[in-house]
């Protein structure tokens, strides 16, 4: 069950700035608030323009989807501190550049998955790309 399961009978407005950056732990799931999932939600968006540069076109024949060259992954990363990678810098990262560039391993980015909302509270705003030394990207 989750928390958008249950009717919400707490008066009290959620306000966003009592939880983030303030030291708090991320309450069980039953316990989050769901202003703070939809916090979560909005910032787990992937941009429109990275979608339309990034994605197969929705119009794409069967024969094209099946034709399209998904980036290559790197496997090299797998023994990194994910939850170190995140960083209170805002994103510098030229994205049309890392578009172009492997993917990481699997591995590493659910890593980076179990450590985002965490990551969220406590204020951080990008993530270090490891394999590009000083490119920080958007959450």
């Amino acid at each position: 069950m989750h928390n958008s399961d249950i009717e919400d009978n707490d008066p009290t407005p959620f306000v966003l700035e009592e939880w983030i950056g303030k030291g708090r732990q991320l309450p069980n799931a039953i316990d989050t608030p769901s202003g703070l999932e939809e916090h979560f939600s909005m910032l787990r968006e992937v941009p429109d323009d990275i979608k339309h540069k990034c994605y197969p076109n929705t119009d794409l024949s069967i024969e094209s989807f099946i034709k399209y060259q998904l980036p290559k992954r790197t496997y090299a990363l797998p023994g990194l501190d994910a939850l170190g990678c995140f960083n209170q810098r805002e994103p510098n990262a030229d994205l049309d550049m890392h578009t172009t560039l492997p993917l990481p391993s699997r591995q590493f980015v659910e890593k980076l998955d179990t450590h985002f909302r965490q990551a969220t509270l406590n204020d951080m705003h990008s993530v270090i790309n490891p394999a590009y030394p000083g490119s920080y990207l958007p959450l």
